[in-house]
């Protein structure tokens, strides 16, 4: 009786094993893309044929993290220079998945390893992609504040052509530097200008401070608005020219202490770069203000009711 009794029991199981959670089957396999035409993915198929046609929620789930951990890999490494460091993350990728989906079965514990390895993704081309953002960042501020300058120089000539200053006599031929400053309708061209090169530094300066640190989400687009330098620039600038002429009709003042306001941006070119760079700097609430000062003065120059014709009536 006693020796048939472990061969009654041989399939149940005892001790620690009872209590040990068995593993749910892995619906899918994990293999090198590269075999299958696909390079730098990560190629899953069902592991059973006959086997159901839908995947467990969870393991979809974890496949289209792994998917989206390989995109991330191909675009932060492109290029010949990269495709040693883009083969070694993908080989480390490769094992979490196959961990992930083994023959012993189904192990979303292995997805923890997705953690470290972003950490060390973030570490190798977080550096490399951050210093090629600012210097396409420096290289369109240069080239936008070449062009303010430019245009400010064809409008302050084509200005001064059609309505020339009178200067002093013996100075004749000579551009007055009053003209220079300040215009006589209070506007002043050169002044326009330095408020918005200045203020394209001032952009330059905020993107880049605003990346200093590259998450692993953000190595695809380190710059969070999703836009191109140069259209940046485009649209930030005429943002601060749209600024720039408000503030010297007076529609807008902005004051700051006792002495500095956006009133003597056409007096004092200190002010106007001063001003341009703050401008640049809070580039997220510019467009924001913009719309806001816009909205006030359409409502201000709306029809006004006539209270004394309806007083009458």
């Amino acid at each position: 009786m006693s020796s048939q009794q472990p061969n009654e029991e041989a399939g149940a199981p005892s001790g620690s094993d009872a209590s040990r959670p068995v593993a749910a089957p892995s619906f899918y396999r994990a293999t090198d893309g590269n075999a299958h035409g696909l390079p730098g993915e990560v190629y899953f198929y069902q592991a059973h044929a006959d086997g159901p046609s839908v995947p467990p929620k969870d393991q979809g789930v974890a496949v289209e993290k792994i998917e989206e951990f390989a995109a991330t890999l191909r675009v932060a490494f492109i290029g010949k220079e990269k495709q040693q460091d883009a083969d070694r993350f993908f080989r480390k990728l490769l094992t979490i998945a196959q961990g992930t989906f083994a023959d012993t079965g189904f192990s979303p514990n292995a997805l923890k390893g997705l953690d470290r390895l972003k950490r060390e993704v973030e570490q190798s081309a977080g550096g490399a992609i951050k210093a090629h953002f600012a210097l396409k960042m420096v290289i369109s501020s240069l080239i936008g504040t070449v062009i303010v300058a430019v245009v400010t120089a064809l409008v302050y000539f084509a200005a001064e052509s059609a309505h020339p200053v009178p200067t002093p006599a013996g100075d004749r031929g000579k551009i007055g530097i009053e003209n220079v400053v300040r215009s006589e309708k209070g506007y002043s061209i050169v002044n326009t200008g330095v408020l918005v090169g200045a203020g394209l530094w001032g952009l330059f300066i905020a993107s880049v401070l605003r990346n200093l640190k590259i998450s692993f989400d953000e190595l695809v687009t380190p710059n969070i608005d999703l836009v191109a330098p140069w259209i940046k620039q485009f649209l930030y600038g005429t943002l601060m020219l749209i600024l720039a002429l408000m503030f010297q009709a007076k529609l807008v003042t902005v004051e700051f202490g006792s002495v500095f306001s956006t009133a003597r941006i056409s007096e004092d070119v200190i002010t106007a770069a001063i001003i341009g760079l703050l401008l640049g700097l809070s580039e997220r609430a510019l467009p924001r203000e913009v719309l806001k000062w816009s909205a006030e003065l359409i409502r201000r120059s709306g029809p006004t009711t006539d209270t004394s014709r309806s007083s009458q009536t």
